[in-house]
């Protein structure tokens, strides 16, 4: 969700402000240099410049621009608009939080095999206790459906399609 202009706005000028820079005039959020005086400029002077992409710069959405002082070297600060939908980058995690991490997901791994293994014993215990075909040739789906056996085992009292054929 792209912010309003308002809101992109008020950020880029509390952070012109937060970095020296005082822009009076009405900013112009096109994506073009603007040139603004600064306190220190003489008469006519420009020496302040600004640049804001209210789209973002790919129209990502993402607002961002940048401030400079030519006076000072002409080194550009970088602005970009965060808010709830746009949070800024974290930083990179410290050892605690990678070792807690990496302690939950050496957990949730031993519970999956724990409950992996859980149901391979079900699959292995219910194959142990099916008969054959053979040994329940009078089982009800059969005459149902109107089939002989021909070998196999029933699971959770189906028999498998391909082990009985047709009468």
């Amino acid at each position: 969700m792209t912010p309003d202009l308002y809101d992109t706005e008020h950020s880029f000028l509390e952070f012109a402000s937060s970095q020296g820079f005082a822009i009076s005039e009405p900013l112009k959020p096109d994506g073009k240099i603007h040139r603004f005086r600064l306190e220190s400029d003489r008469h006519g002077e420009k020496s302040g410049a600004y640049c804001v992409w209210p789209e973002g710069k790919n129209y990502d959405g993402k607002p961002h621009g940048w401030v400079q002082d030519h006076h000072e070297g002409g080194e550009k600060r970088f602005w970009q608009f965060y808010s709830r939908d746009n949070p800024p980058p974290r930083e990179k995690p410290t050892d605690e939080e990678r070792a807690a991490a990496r302690t939950r997901r050496e957990a949730e791994q031993r519970q999956e095999a724990e409950l992996r293994s859980e149901v391979l014993k079900s699959a292995w215990n219910a194959y142990q206790a099916a008969r054959s075909i053979e040994e329940a040739p009078d089982h009800p789906y059969l005459p149902a459906k109107h089939v002989t056996p021909r070998g196999g085992f029933p699971f959770g009292g189906q028999w498998c399609a391909a082990c009985v054929s047709a009468a």
